[in-house]
């Protein structure tokens, strides 16, 4: 009886062993299972949060881009005959019959007739009621054309430029004036951003799932979280009055999303902004819009 007792003993103990050692190991595995699978809930989440708040803001978009296009139609015509008017009574031989008071009166006319036009074209811009015009086009040559048209900004030398440009890349299918007008809009907002001066960076280079990213980036005073989730607002700024309408980044949003783009921002307080624009090639187009994460996990 002795020796059968340690007998089975040493196999109890052997047994229990092995059971603890698998009861472990199942322990360590569901743990990594449950891990995994709690991550993955995280970043699903994450993702839809993003995309609802992605909805959010062109459902906002589109209800306003269509208030303002009404309003930019109305506004449009009455317009266009006080400038014509204005203009007509100033120049040639109507101008002789007019004093030196009544030609300045007629020229503050016009100059803000134009501005107010300007805000016109700003708002059909912004709803997408113009045409755009597509056409091969060399990222590369219109950041070129962008910078020359803010190039009087740069004659103090307070603000350094630093271009990184690929050349010879692939052109995209795009609207070539509607492109200069969003890279100019950035350029000037990064402007705008170092009053005391800094470093411009202006970066373009092929996408790897194909078109072009293109990055412009300041070393301002950045943006704090909660202005960052506006900028895209329509009549949102953070200049001061007179200095902005608000919709420059919102009509530039819309064009970037008429040509099947992306536009974000990054940024924090004390540590500039990188304002980044992806544009699809003419194939990626064609097939339809690349979405955010395409976008960025393409570069």
């Amino acid at each position: 009886l002795d020796y059968v007792n340690e007998y089975i003993g040493r196999y109890i103990i052997l047994i229990y062993c092995s059971f603890t050692l698998m009861v472990g190991l199942g322990t360590l595995v569901i743990g990594m299972i449950v891990a995994d699978a709690d991550d993955k809930l995280k970043k699903q989440y994450a993702e839809l949060q993003e995309t609802q708040q992605q909805l959010a803001q062109s459902a906002k978009l589109a209800s306003i881009g269509e208030l303002a296009g009404g309003m930019a139609h109305e506004i449009n015509n009455p317009i266009t005959g006080i400038l014509a008017l204005a203009s007509h009574m100033a120049e040639g031989n109507n101008a002789g019959a007019l004093n030196a008071r009544a030609r300045r009166n007629l020229e503050i006319i016009v100059r803000q007739t134009e501005r107010v036009a300007g805000l016109v074209r700003g708002l059909l811009t912004f709803s997408r009621q113009t045409q755009l015009h597509f056409e091969p086009v060399c990222v590369g040559d219109v950041l070129d054309t962008a910078l020359d048209l803010v190039r009087y900004r740069l004659n103090d030398g307070a603000v350094r430029v630093a271009l990184d440009i690929e050349r010879g890349m692939a052109p995209v299918t795009a609207d070539s004036s509607r492109l200069t007008e969003v890279f100019v809009n950035l350029l000037s907002n990064a402007l705008d951003a170092m009053p005391a001066g800094g470093l411009l960076t202006v970066r373009a280079q092929s996408a790897a799932a194909g078109g072009v990213h293109v990055e412009i980036q300041d070393t301002g005073e950045g943006i704090t979280p909660e202005l960052l989730a506006r900028i895209f607002d329509p009549f949102f700024t953070t200049k001061a009055p007179g200095r902005g309408t608000g919709l420059g980044l919102s009509i530039s949003h819309g064009i970037i999303k008429d040509h099947g783009g992306e536009i974000w921002a990054q940024s924090s307080p004390g540590e500039g902004t990188t304002m980044t624009v992806v544009l699809p090639a003419e194939t990626v187009r064609n097939a339809g819009a690349m979405s955010y994460e395409e976008a960025r996990a393409g570069h």
